[in-house]
């Protein structure tokens, strides 16, 4: 199974929603990984850490929405690494790139905690995340996008992989946005604001 494969239905897969959300969320974001192939440990890493990432964005649109916690993080990167039987060798190569244009790194590789570190990536990879969502896709667009995905069945609408097909989905729902919720306010407000973490 390809990497991508694996990340989406390890994430993702109790939810068919979730899951569509995600594969375009993901298509997307892949600028961040620089293009060309998943085939080395650290390319790989970068997807992890994105896709927990975007996970991650998921979680908090719907903490904004309803109230509670978001603990997406280190735990979600350690059972991806466990299923791809890795070692935390790369965690700290990758990390040790990334303190050469960032402090917070060395202080953390300093402290040796991968968890706070994970944490830490996963963090940084879900803004960066947020700003390329934000950049292309508007507030109201987004807003459906999370909001719906939560109702949605597997069989409902087939053929939504397509982006074309999902953005007239997409567009054919945006009259969710006039329906009372107590937290939609919130929600549409971490949107507009580009989805601070």
């Amino acid at each position: 199974m390809e990497l991508e494969n694996i990340l989406k239905h390890e994430l993702f897969a109790y939810d068919p929603g979730a899951n569509l959300w995600f594969a375009h969320a993901w298509e997307e974001a892949k600028p961040l990984l620089g293009g060309g192939r998943l085939d080395s440990p650290i390319q790989q890493l970068k997807a992890i850490l994105l896709a927990v990432g975007l996970k991650r964005l998921y979680a908090e649109f719907y903490r904004q929405l309803e109230g509670g916690e978001n603990e997406i993080g280190s735990l979600d990167v350690f059972d991806l690494m466990d299923q791809l039987e890795w070692s935390e060798e790369a965690v700290w190569f990758l990390a040790g790139v990334y303190s050469r244009e960032d402090a917070e790194y060395e202080q953390l590789l300093a402290e040796g905690d991968i968890h706070e570190m994970l944490d830490f990536m996963v963090l940084n990879t879900a803004r960066r995340a947020a700003r390329l969502l934000t950049e292309s896709i508007t507030a109201e667009v987004l807003f459906v996008r999370f909001y719906i995905a939560e109702n949605m069945e597997a069989d409902q609408e087939p053929g939504l992989e397509d982006p074309a097909a999902y953005r007239r989905y997409i567009e054919e729902h945006m009259a969710v946005l006039n329906e009372v919720d107590p937290g939609k306010e919130q929600a549409y407000a971490w949107l507009s604001d580009r989805m601070p973490l």
